[in-house]
């Protein structure tokens, strides 16, 4: 099991950050992911994996004017 944002999810070998936001249906353009207090940058969401146990954080940007 995996902890996203204070929800168990069931974890999967050889999870991705892509696919874990796929399976949490998280589409918004612009998100920062932590991963056991560590941010992971976009760029390495698909070769990034999510270990078991893991406590995630995803976090929507918004921006105003």
């Amino acid at each position: 099991m995996i902890e996203v944002n204070d929800d168990k999810i069931k974890w999967k070998k050889g999870m991705t950050v892509t696919s874990l936001l796929k399976e949490c249906k998280f589409t918004w353009h612009s998100l920062i992911v932590k991963i056991n207090d560590e941010i992971i940058i976009a760029k390495k969401y698909k070769t990034t994996k999510v270990p078991d146990k893991a406590v995630v954080k995803v976090i929507h940007m918004m921006t105003g004017g």
